[in-house]
Parts: structure tokens; C-alpha cells; sequence
């Protein structure tokens, strides 16, 4: 009996001293992003299961370890809390005044505090895929050194006037919301690369779109456009345009000195083709997507196209093809 007594003790112990070591192991390794967040300036934490903003995060200096030493700890200058269930950004965000990144989609956003516009030294800044809804707040245009912004997968119905200010802005991404349009500002986006609007509401684009002198992509697709005369034509460095699936009914007018390679115009209501329009982009197409419009006939102008690799009229109204 008293060897059976020791064998559980014995065994009791150890099974304590596994559970400790394991505690012990867990919580090292909760805190090992942190310290190493305090050594290299780069806090990642992506689908950790997070309900709240990590405290740790905006006072990483409060949790020094016994064997860390201040001074060789840096500020924080990149945060990935992605894939999360955040539903809220504290005010304290004001504090990591040296961020230049920081990303959180995929969580539970329902506002933007006006605290983190506080942050000007941003260069990337990922809301996407929350639930953010109506205006995007005003003060977005503080963050004057922005070069991607990304704020798709929301219910966003606008984007503010001082866009406009967001000179160094390469890439913006605001594809899967409720926008209706864009403001005239936005042409003051001297350096845009890059813009994926698709699947909104947009109805038309402001005249200041031709001084988007830099505009690379521009996907427009599953909106409500009817027409864009005169918008693109000074638009010389396009290569991508994507318009399928809106109401136009007028062929766009290409930009004079055209470098478009991919024209996706599919699921329109396109009676006829502007061939002075379309030539313009002779030395440079290669795919070319007209289906399921209402074309009768397609001008010779398409004959020019010599670098064409691809050219989709299907679902039309064609009786017959140029020679």
C-alpha cells in the first residue's frame, strides 16, 4: 500500500512539473513576437485568434523582459495583426509615431479612430476585408506619405475629398464596397499605379481622371458606368482596363499616345466600335474582350490590331467578321 501511495506522488509530481513546463513553454512563446518585435521593429501576429488590440503592442518598452535591455530595443516601425477578430483600433495607436506599416485585415473593424491619422509616417495601410461602412473618415488625407492603401472588402459608399492629398500614392485598392463614386480630387494622385474599384456602385468617374498621368491597371469592373468620354485620354501609360460588366454604351476613348495592352469590355451594352478610338492601341494590344455586348459588326480598324493574341466577340450580333 505504501508503494502504491509513492508510485502516485511520484507521479503526481511529475505530471505538475510537465504542466508547469508546458505553462512555462506557452508562455514564452506568446511573448517570443513581442521580443522579437523589440529587436527588429516588426510586430507580426496574423490569425492568432485576438478579440482585442494587443496591449503589448502599444507599450512594447512596459514588458521588458529581465534579460532585455532597454536601450537596445528599436520602435516599432511594421504591425500584421491580419486575420484576427479585432473589432476595434485603440486611441493609444497614436503612440507608434515611427510606424511605416500596418496591416488588419480580415478582422472586425467597424470605424477608424481619427488617432491613427496621427500616424504620418505610414507607407502601407491595410483595412480590408472589416466591416467599415459609409464615408471613409476625412482625415485620411494627413497621411500624405501613403504609397498603398488598401481598403477593399468593406461598405464603404465614399472615399474622401482630401484622397487628393495622397500625392506619393502608387497603389489604392477599394474594390468589394457600396462607393458611388470617386471626388474630383482624386486626380491630384500624381503618382497612382495601380486602382481596383470593382464590384461597387460607381456610375461615372470625374473629368480629373485624365491627370492620372501614371495610371498602369485600372480595373473598373461590376459597377454601373454608362459612359467615359474623354476621361482616359491623356492616360498614356495604361496597359490594363477592365470595364466588363457595367451599362456602357459608348465605346471608350482610348488615350492618344496608347501603350494599352489588355481591353476587358465584356457584358456592356455596346452597339458599335469607335475604330479611330481603338487603333490608337494598334502596336500595343494583345487581348481584346468584347462578348455578350450588342455589336452588329466590327470596323476594319480591328485588322491593325497586329499584335493581337486574343479577341473575344462572342454573344454578339455579328453576321460577319472584317476580311
Amino acid at each position: 500500500m505504501r508503494t502504491s501511495l509513492a508510485e502516485h506522488k511520484r507521479a503526481f509530481r511529475k505530471t505538475a512539473n510537465a504542466s508547469s513546463s508546458s505553462e512555462i513553454r506557452e508562455s514564452a512563446s506568446s511573448k517570443a513576437p513581442y521580443r522579437q518585435a523589440r529587436k527588429s521593429g516588426v510586430l507580426t501576429l496574423p490569425a492568432k485568434g485576438l478579440t482585442t488590440f494587443p496591449d503589448e503592442a502599444l507599450h512594447l518598452m512596459d514588458f521588458l523582459q529581465p534579460d532585455e535591455k532597454g536601450w537596445e530595443c528599436v520602435d516599432l516601425i511594421k504591425v500584421d495583426l491580419s486575420h484576427n477578430d479585432i473589432a476595434a483600433i485603440p486611441t493609444d495607436i497614436q503612440g507608434l509615431s515611427g510606424l511605416l506599416s500596418f496591416k488588419m485585415c480580415q478582422n472586425k473593424l467597424v470605424e477608424v479612430p481619427v488617432e491613427l491619422f496621427s500616424l504620418t509616417s505610414l507607407a502601407y495601410l491595410d483595412l480590408s476585408n472589416n466591416c467599415l461602412s459609409g464615408a471613409f473618415p476625412d482625415p485620411l488625407g494627413r497621411l500624405n506619405k501613403l504609397k498603398e492603401l488598401v481598403l477593399s472588402g468593406n461598405k464603404l459608399t465614399s472615399v474622401p475629398a482630401s484622397i487628393g492629398d495622397l500625392s506619393k500614392l502608387e497603389v489604392l485598392r477599394l474594390e468589394d464596397n457600396l462607393l458611388v463614386g470617386f471626388p474630383d480630387t482624386i486626380g491630384g494622385l500624381q503618382k497612382l499605379q495601380t486602382l481596383t474599384a470593382q464590384n461597387n456602385e460607381i456610375e461615372g468617374i470625374p473629368p480629373s481622371f485624365k491627370d492620372l498621368r501614371h495610371i498602369a491597371t485600372l480595373d473598373l469592373s461590376k459597377n454601373k458606368l454608362t459612359s467615359l468620354i474623354g476621361c482616359l485620354k491623356h492616360n498614356e501609360r495604361l496597359k490594363f482596363l477592365d470595364l466588363r460588366q457595367n451599362r456602357l454604351a459608348t465605346f471608350p476613348e482610348l488615350p492618344f499616345e496608347c501603350t494599352l495592352d489588355t481591353l476587358f469590355l465584356g457584358f456592356n451594352s455596346l452597339t458599335s466600335i469607335n475604330g479611330a478610338s481603338l487603333v490608337r492601341a494598334k502596336d500595343h494590344l494583345t487581348v481584346l474582350d468584347l462578348r455578350d455586348n450588342k455589336l452588329p459588326l466590327l470596323p476594319d480598324d480591328v485588322c491593325q490590331l497586329h499584335r493581337l493574341k486574343t479577341l473575344d466577340v462572342s454573344n454578339n450580333d455579328l453576321s460577319d467578321l472584317p476580311p
